[in-house]
């Protein structure tokens, strides 16, 4: 199989989990497990002082809007180098991503966890978690720009695999955080990080098919 047709094979999969996950909530209200697993975390962080705070620290640096902005500045530095087909990729991914999670919010209009004891409260809809659906994106679009390093050496395929770990441990953050501070169920926050990598696995179809077609490198291999 080609590789648009696995990326695209693996979008479909991602569209038919977001969407199991969507129908299961919408048919059962707050689901059980949402339920268990939301009173059990915010009873815990509750009573461990030091975790309310390290939640609104994590919340604060993993913000959509602080990874959109690390999106631009990677992006300018391909366009710098001439790696237009990652650069345009790269900031299409990211912006589908924040269209799709809004509109997606207002198709649900799921509401927010309730606690009688808040760590945080904010507005908006609920389900999918903003923040885990944008950082999954970013987290994607990182693990196949990151492609692009040529890893003959042991260091350099290091440097790529710990990269890997950062970015797929910043998304992990991002969406368990969302949990901690008692702002999303677990559902908002699983759909959202398939949605991400859905998104991420359709562009990344879309760019491949086009470079087949135009014979122009695609944006994961333009520097090997």
């Amino acid at each position: 199989m080609s590789t648009w047709r696995t990326c695209a094979a693996g979008a479909v999969l991602c569209a038919a989990a977001f969407t199991g996950i969507a129908l299961y909530t919408e048919s059962q209200g707050i689901p059980a497990p949402d339920r268990t697993i939301g009173a059990g975390v915010h009873a815990w962080v509750v009573d461990h002082p030091p975790w309310p705070e390290i939640a609104r620290i994590g919340g604060t640096v993993t913000q959509p809007t602080n990874l959109r902005i690390l999106a631009v500045l990677v992006a300018l530095a391909l366009i710098r180098f001439r790696r237009l087909a990652a650069a345009s990729w790269l900031i299409v991914t990211l912006a589908l991503t924040a269209v799709l999670g809004s509109a997606l919010k207002g198709l649900f209009e799921r509401p927010r966890p309730v606690w009688p004891d808040p760590i945080s409260v904010i507005g908006g809809w609920s389900f999918p978690s903003g923040h885990a659906i944008n950082a999954a994106a970013a987290a994607g679009c990182s693990i196949v720009l990151l492609r692009m390093i040529n890893a003959r050496s042991a260091r350099a395929r290091r440097g790529r695999a710990a990269g890997h770990v950062l970015a797929v441990g910043v998304a992990l953050v991002a969406g368990v955080d969302r949990i901690l501070l008692g702002v999303h169920f677990a559902t908002d926050v699983v759909a959202g990080w398939i949605a991400g990598a859905g998104v991420v696995l359709a562009t990344m179809a879309v760019w491949q098919a086009i470079s087949a077609v135009s014979g122009m490198r695609p944006p994961h291999d333009q520097i090997t």
